[in-house]
Protein backbone atom coordinates (compact mmCIF):
# COMPACT_ATOMS: atom_id res chain seq x y z
CA UNK A 1 0.00 0.00 0.00
CA UNK A 2 1.23 3.22 -1.40
CA UNK A 3 1.36 6.50 1.15
CA UNK A 4 -0.71 8.39 -0.51
CA UNK A 5 -3.19 5.41 -0.56
CA UNK A 6 -3.58 5.18 3.45
CA UNK A 7 -3.75 9.19 3.56
CA UNK A 8 -7.19 8.89 1.12
CA UNK A 9 -8.32 6.07 2.94
CA UNK A 10 -7.98 7.24 6.53
CA UNK A 11 -9.44 10.83 5.32
CA UNK A 12 -12.43 10.40 3.34
CA UNK A 13 -13.38 13.49 1.05
CA UNK A 14 -17.21 14.39 1.87
CA UNK A 15 -18.80 14.94 -1.14
CA UNK A 16 -21.46 17.11 0.84
CA UNK A 17 -21.19 21.03 0.49
CA UNK A 18 -20.18 22.92 4.28
CA UNK A 19 -22.71 25.12 5.56
CA UNK A 20 -21.27 28.95 6.19
CA UNK A 21 -21.92 31.08 8.20
CA UNK A 22 -24.96 33.01 7.20
CA UNK A 23 -26.74 29.55 6.24
CA UNK A 24 -26.45 28.77 10.39
CA UNK A 25 -27.76 32.21 11.07
CA UNK A 26 -30.43 31.96 8.25
CA UNK A 27 -31.69 28.85 9.41
CA UNK A 28 -31.18 29.88 13.67
CA UNK A 29 -33.42 32.98 12.78
CA UNK A 30 -36.23 30.30 10.57
CA UNK A 31 -36.53 28.43 13.63
CA UNK A 32 -37.05 31.24 16.07
CA UNK A 33 -39.48 33.04 13.94
CA UNK A 34 -41.32 29.29 14.15
CA UNK A 35 -41.34 29.78 17.93
CA UNK A 36 -43.05 33.45 17.11
CA UNK A 37 -40.03 35.46 16.95
CA UNK A 38 -38.77 38.57 15.19
CA UNK A 39 -35.35 39.34 14.02
CA UNK A 40 -35.20 42.07 16.35
CA UNK A 41 -36.45 39.82 19.12
CA UNK A 42 -33.39 37.56 18.67
CA UNK A 43 -31.23 40.23 18.44
CA UNK A 44 -32.01 42.02 21.83
CA UNK A 45 -32.09 38.48 23.29
CA UNK A 46 -28.66 38.23 21.77
CA UNK A 47 -27.66 41.47 23.30
CA UNK A 48 -28.57 40.94 26.53
CA UNK A 49 -27.09 37.25 27.35
CA UNK A 50 -23.69 39.41 25.98
CA UNK A 51 -23.97 41.81 28.81
CA UNK A 52 -24.96 39.03 31.08
CA UNK A 53 -22.15 37.15 30.52
CA UNK A 54 -19.57 39.87 30.02
CA UNK A 55 -18.73 39.33 25.95
CA UNK A 56 -17.69 42.71 25.64
CA UNK A 57 -15.50 41.83 22.53
CA UNK A 58 -18.41 39.64 20.97
CA UNK A 59 -21.21 42.68 21.65
CA UNK A 60 -18.94 45.34 20.10
CA UNK A 61 -17.99 43.72 16.90
CA UNK A 62 -22.23 42.77 16.77
CA UNK A 63 -22.82 46.28 17.34
CA UNK A 64 -20.24 46.71 14.94
CA UNK A 65 -22.54 44.85 11.75
CA UNK A 66 -25.47 46.62 13.00
CA UNK A 67 -27.53 49.72 11.58
CA UNK A 68 -27.69 52.18 13.68
CA UNK A 69 -31.38 52.25 13.29
CA UNK A 70 -31.26 48.96 14.76
CA UNK A 71 -28.37 49.60 17.29
CA UNK A 72 -31.13 52.63 19.00
CA UNK A 73 -33.97 49.67 18.98
CA UNK A 74 -31.95 47.60 21.03
CA UNK A 75 -30.65 50.32 23.54
CA UNK A 76 -34.52 51.44 23.99
CA UNK A 77 -35.85 47.43 24.34
CA UNK A 78 -33.04 47.45 27.34
CA UNK A 79 -34.11 47.81 30.91
CA UNK A 80 -31.85 49.41 32.66
CA UNK A 81 -30.19 52.51 32.08
CA UNK A 82 -26.47 50.69 33.31
CA UNK A 83 -27.45 48.62 30.41
CA UNK A 84 -28.46 51.57 27.85
CA UNK A 85 -24.84 53.34 28.69
CA UNK A 86 -23.25 50.37 28.36
CA UNK A 87 -23.90 49.29 24.33
CA UNK A 88 -23.63 52.73 23.50
CA UNK A 89 -20.33 52.85 24.65
CA UNK A 90 -19.70 49.90 22.52
CA UNK A 91 -20.90 52.07 19.63
CA UNK A 92 -17.64 53.19 17.34
CA UNK A 93 -16.99 56.28 15.74
CA UNK A 94 -18.82 59.50 16.21
CA UNK A 95 -20.75 59.57 13.13
CA UNK A 96 -22.03 56.12 14.21
CA UNK A 97 -23.04 57.15 17.50
CA UNK A 98 -25.06 60.35 16.31
CA UNK A 99 -27.02 58.38 14.50
CA UNK A 100 -27.65 56.09 16.90
CA UNK A 101 -28.62 59.15 19.17
CA UNK A 102 -30.38 60.70 16.86
CA UNK A 103 -32.98 57.27 16.57
CA UNK A 104 -33.14 57.15 20.71
CA UNK A 105 -36.67 58.49 22.26
CA UNK A 106 -35.94 61.75 24.82
CA UNK A 107 -36.23 59.27 27.43
CA UNK A 108 -33.10 56.56 26.24
CA UNK A 109 -31.05 59.46 25.48
CA UNK A 110 -31.01 60.75 29.34
CA UNK A 111 -30.44 57.49 30.67
CA UNK A 112 -27.86 57.11 28.01
CA UNK A 113 -25.68 60.65 28.37
CA UNK A 114 -27.18 60.67 32.41
CA UNK A 115 -23.34 60.74 33.26
CA UNK A 116 -22.12 63.38 30.92
CA UNK A 117 -24.84 66.19 31.57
Amino acid sequence: MQPTERLTESNPVDPRPRSGDKDLLRDALRDQADRGRTKSDIVLLSVQRLLRRGAITNLAKMLGRMHQADVAKVIVHLSSPKEKREVFELVRGESKRGQVLSELDSDSINQVLADLL
